[in-house]
């Protein structure tokens, strides 16, 4: 049996689980005989729903917690969910922002660095899917992230910018490709507690437009004043929840003193739902960059802010990229806003714009795939 890590991915956040989703959608077709595995924390739930198996690694303080389960017969560990690391035949890291300054360079370590050696020493094939990375100007973050760079057997960039970052730090024997978000592929699924119209207008938030930028200010009155000039121009906007543990608390900062003008708070369940709520909107806009992922690829017309490069990059791959809203202009870009909800010719274009560029998005996910089953058969023989 065919037994797949998948790192980087999570549940909290709507994006990271749909890369999930799409990874495992993806090798249940081509290799029928698959299981999955993930590292904790993880619900009993979360691995039942997605027919999850648990990697007997949880590092605490760079020591592995778990390590003694691997004293158990396979048997017995498998009855309980539970693979030893010595049963992966692959590794796949599913990050979609993982690796660059903002984050921690420990973070980077425990995530797949320590393992690097063990994977090469084994043979086990080491695959990085379509990610943004970089900038790499902190010289620990640049530490903890060499290795990985250097020894994976395919990594993927998702845009240029990304590219260029992982140029700068040197070359790799690694085979380096630039490919889109893999997610645009994945199928949504109805979320019954959600009742779309034409008019409804999705507003996505991200608390990281207010720790990653100096306009924090500038967003919440941009968010604020779109969700009450929507509404008074008769159309129904709605806050979309992409990360409960994180946004919950913003959307209600949002809606702080706008009681009269009724505006839900909807939390789907899973990332294919969330999916499917945008997918049913008149316009989105978002914060999230999986959000403005499931808005693009399914044609919805779409407004975006930004925290990281890999928003610039995404609405440029759907040659959109006009679109970014400039928040230090704000009243300007809330006119804007209006000004396309009421030019029903222009909304129409971009509808079909965007259809046909996704068109082309989802075949170049499709050529990456192949690629990804070209080296595992290659290194697997």
């Amino acid at each position: 049996m065919l037994t797949i890590e998948i790192k980087g991915i999570g549940f909290n956040n709507k994006g990271a689980e749909l890369m999930l989703s799409a990874v495992i959608d993806h090798f249940k077709v081509v290799y029928p005989d698959v299981r999955f595995v993930v590292e904790p924390p993880v619900s009993r739930r979360q691995l039942k729903h997605f027919e999850l198996m648990l990697k007997a690694r949880y590092l605490r303080k760079g020591y592995n917690t778990l390590q003694f389960l691997n004293i158990f017969p396979k048997f017995i560990l498998h009855k309980l969910s539970i693979v030893k690391s010595s049963e992966v035949n692959i590794v796949l890291d599913a990050s979609g922002y993982g690796y660059g300054d903002p984050w921690a360079p420990g973070i980077i370590k425990n995530k797949l660095a320590l393992e690097i050696n063990r994977l090469k020493s084994t043979s086990i094939p080491l695959i990085l899917l379509p990610q943004a990375f970089g900038p790499f100007e902190k010289k620990a973050v640049k530490t903890a992230f060499l290795p990985i760079y250097n020894n994976a057997d395919l990594l993927f960039a998702r845009d240029e910018a990304s590219l260029k970052y992982l140029s700068d730090l040197g070359v790799t024997q690694a085979e380096v490709k630039q490919s889109p978000d893999f997610t645009n592929l994945v199928t949504p699924t109805p979320y019954l507690d959600f009742k779309p119209s034409l008019k409804s207008i999705c507003l996505i938030p991200n608390l990281k437009m207010l720790r990653n930028t100096k306009v924090s200010k500038q967003y919440l009155q941009f968010c604020r004043e779109t969700l009450v000039k929507t509404r008074n121009e008769g159309f129904e906007p709605f806050i979309l929840v992409h990360e409960k543990a994180e946004d919950t608390a913003l959307a209600k900062q949002l809606l702080n003193g706008l009681d009269e003008f009724d505006i839900p708070v909807v939390t789907p369940n899973t990332a294919k739902e969330c999916k499917w709520v945008i997918g049913q909107s008149h316009l989105v806009i978002s914060s999230r960059f999986h959000g403005l992922v499931n808005a693009l690829s399914q044609g919805i017309p779409s407004f975006a802010t930004s925290w990281s490069h890999k928003y610039q990059a995404l609405l440029a791959d759907y040659e959109h990229e006009s679109y970014l809203i400039d928040l230090n202009k704000t009243a300007d870009e809330v006119s804007r806003v209006l000004s396309l909800l009421k030019d029903s010719e222009k909304m129409t274009q971009i509808r079909n714009h965007l259809q046909t560029q996704s068109i082309k998005q989802k075949e170049l996910t499709r050529k990456m795939w192949k690629q990804v089953e070209q080296k595992i058969n290659q290194l697997t023989r």
